[in-house]
C-alpha cells in the first residue's frame, strides 16, 4: 500500500494547498452558522419547551448539513480522475509501480481525508445544542458516524463516475445526478436527519453499504485495469452496435431531435455559424455517453414523480423537471466561454465578422434547444393530466409552461456569464451551481426553517415565493380542486412576479455579456 500512501500524500497536499480548500470550509461553516442563527429559539419559549425546541434545531442543522456534506463529498471524489486526463498525466500514473487497487484507494482516500476535515470542523456548531438539553453527546456521535457512512458512499459514486468519463464536469453531473435523488429520498424516510445515524448504523444497513461499496470499488479497479482511450471519441466515430443500454442514433426518432443531421452543405446565408457548430459539434463533441446517462437517469427517476402527477400533485412533479433542468444545463452551459479560452480559440472566434450579440445568441440557443429537447420529453407526461380529470386544469398548465422554459433560460445564462468570468471550466460550473443552489434554494431553505422551527406567520415572508421557481411551482397548487392550501402555500400568483424577475435578470446578464464581448474588441 506505499503506493497508495504516496498518492494519498500528494492529492492532499496539492488539495489543501489550493484557494479552493479554504472557501470551501469558509462557505460551509457560514450556511451553517446561519442556520443556527436563524432558528436558534428567542423569546420566552426558550425555558417552557427546551429539550423539544433543541431537538427540532439539531434536526435543522443535520438536514444541512447532510445536504451539504453529500454534495462536497461527490464534487470533491467526482475529479479526481478526470483531472489527470485533462492533464494528461493518465498515462504517467498507470505505467508507475502502483497497482490498480493502490491507485484507487489513494484517490479515494485523498478524497474522503478533506470531507472528514469539513466534518470535525462543523462538530463545534453541533455541539451548542447540548446547552439547550434535549439531545446527549451520544446522538450527535452516531449522527457523525452516519454522516460518515454516507459521504464515503457518495465519495465512491463520484470516483466511479470519474472513471468512466473524460471531463469533469460530465462526470460531475452524472454523479450529481446519482446521488442526490437517493441522499433526499433518505432523509424523507427518516424524516428527521437528526437519527441518520441509528438508520445508517443499523445492521442491515451497514450490510448493503458494504455491499455497495465495494461492488463500486471493484467496478473502479476493473476499469482503471482496462486501456482508455487519451480523448473521447466524438459521435460520428461511435459504433451503436457495440454501445450498451440507450443507443442514440441520428435517422430514428426522437434521437434526430437530439442528434442534428451531419452537414454536408455550406452553411446558407443569414444562419448563425456559432450556433450550428455548437449544436454539430460541441454538444456531442465528446460523444453521447454523458447524454445517454442523463436520459436514463432522468427517465429512471421519471417513473416515480409520474404517481404525483396522477394523484393530482402536479406541482410536485413540475418541481422534479425543474430540479433536473438545474443540474443538467449548467453542464453545457458552464463550458461555453471556457473552452475556447482553453483550446485559445477565444481570439479566433473574436477576429470573425460575426458581431457580439450573434456570438453570445448562438451559445445560447445551441444549449437552449439541446435542454429544452431534453426537458420537452419529460413534460410529454403533462397531456396525461390533461386527460385525468382533478388532476390538472389549464391555469396551472399555463403557469407551468410559462415557469419551465423561463427558468431554463436563466440557468443556461447564469451558467454562460460564469463561463465567461472565469478560465477553466470546473471553476465555473462550480460557481454556477453554488449561485443557483443561493438563488433557487436558499429561499426555500429560509422558508422551511422560519415557518417550521421559528413560527413566523406565511404574510410576513410572501415574498419568498416570487424569488425562487420552485416555491412558485408550489404555489400553484389549485383550491378549486377540492384540496386544502398547505401551510406554507405563499400565492397562486407568485408565478407571474417569479418569472418577470428572472426574464430581467436574465437579459441584464446577456446585455453584460455583449457588452464585454465589445470591450473585448476594442482591445
Amino acid at each position: 500500500m506505499r503506493g497508495a500512501a504516496a498518492i494519498r500524500k500528494r492529492e492532499s497536499i496539492t488539495g489543501l494547498r489550493g484557494r479552493g480548500a479554504f472557501l470551501t470550509l469558509l462557505v460551509l461553516l457560514l450556511v451553517l452558522s446561519a442556520v443556527m442563527i436563524i432558528a436558534w429559539p428567542r423569546g420566552g419559549k426558550l425555558i417552557a419547551v427546551r429539550s423539544e425546541i433543541s431537538r427540532l434545531l439539531f434536526g435543522t442543522f443535520a438536514t444541512g448539513q447532510v445536504l451539504m456534506m453529500a454534495v462536497l463529498a461527490t464534487i470533491h471524489a467526482a475529479g479526481s480522475m478526470t483531472s489527470e486526463k485533462e492533464n494528461g498525466c493518465f498515462d504517467f500514473i498507470l505505467t508507475a509501480p502502483i497497482s490498480p487497487s493502490g491507485i484507487v484507494m489513494g484517490k479515494l482516500f485523498a478524497s474522503l481525508m478533506y470531507i472528514q476535515l469539513l466534518l470535525v470542523a462543523t462538530l463545534p456548531l453541533a455541539s451548542l445544542c447540548l446547552v439547550l438539553g434535549g439531545i446527549s453527546t451520544w446522538d450527535i456521535l452516531t449522527f457523525y458516524g452516519g454522516l460518515f457512512i454516507l459521504t464515503t458512499l457518495c465519495g465512491l459514486v463520484g470516483l466511479t463516475c470519474s472513471t468512466f468519463f473524460h471531463r469533469t464536469q460530465a462526470a460531475l453531473a452524472v454523479s450529481l445526478l446519482l446521488v442526490l435523488p437517493p441522499v433526499l429520498t433518505l432523509l424523507a424516510v427518516v424524516r428527521d436527519a437528526s437519527q441518520l445515524g441509528r438508520a445508517m448504523l443499523f445492521p442491515p444497513v451497514q450490510l448493503v453499504c458494504i455491499v455497495a461499496g465495494g461492488l463500486l470499488l471493484l467496478k473502479i479497479v476493473n476499469r482503471v485495469k482496462k486501456p482508455f482511450p487519451r480523448v473521447a471519441r466524438p459521435i460520428d466515430m461511435e459504433n451503436p452496435d457495440r454501445q450498451k443500454g440507450l443507443v442514440l442514433r441520428r435517422d430514428a426518432f426522437p434521437d434526430k431531435l437530439l442528434i442534428p443531421k451531419k452537414r454536408t452543405r455550406l452553411l446558407p446565408d443569414r444562419v448563425n455559424p456559432v450556433y450550428e457548430k455548437e449544436i454539430g459539434s460541441e454538444v456531442f463533441g465528446q460523444g453521447t455517453l454523458l447524454v445517454r446517462y442523463m436520459l436514463v437517469l432522468g427517465f429512471s427517476l421519471l417513473v416515480i414523480f409520474i404517481f404525483f402527477l396522477v394523484a393530482g400533485f402536479a406541482e410536485i412533479y413540475i418541481c422534479y423537471v425543474l430540479g433536473f433542468i438545474t443540474l443538467i444545463a449548467p453542464t453545457f452551459a458552464s463550458n461555453a466561454f471556457t473552452q475556447e479560452k482553453e483550446r485559445r480559440t477565444l481570439d479566433l472566434l473574436l477576429a470573425t465578422p460575426l458581431k457580439p450579440r450573434e456570438i453570445v445568441w448562438g451559445k445560447v440557443l445551441a444549449t437552449f434547444r439541446f435542454t429544452g429537447t431534453v426537458v420537452a420529453l419529460l413534460c410529454v407526461y403533462l397531456v396525461m393530466g390533461l386527460m385525468h380529470p382533478g388532476t390538472i386544469t389549464f391555469a396551472n398548465l399555463f403557469a407551468f409552461v410559462c415557469i419551465i422554459p423561463t427558468h431554463m433560460f436563466t440557468v443556461i445564462v447564469i451558467g454562460l456569464f460564469f463561463s465567461m468570468v472565469f478560465k477553466r471550466s470546473l471553476d465555473a460550473m462550480l460557481a454556477t451551481y453554488t449561485a443557483l443552489a443561493l438563488l433557487f434554494l436558499g429561499p426555500v431553505a429560509l422558508l422551511l426553517i422560519l415557518v417550521g422551527v421559528t413560527d413566523t406567520p406565511v404574510d410576513q415572508i410572501s415574498w419568498l415565493g416570487t424569488v425562487t421557481p420552485f416555491l412558485a411551482t408550489l404555489g400553484t397548487r389549485a383550491v378549486e380542486l377540492g384540496r386544502p392550501p398547505p401551510r406554507w402555500l405563499i400565492s397562486p400568483l407568485s408565478w407571474v412576479s417569479c418569472v418577470c424577475i428572472y426574464l430581467a435578470l436574465s437579459f441584464s446578464l446577456l446585455g453584460a455579456m455583449v457588452v464585454w464581448f465589445r470591450k473585448l474588441l476594442r482591445q
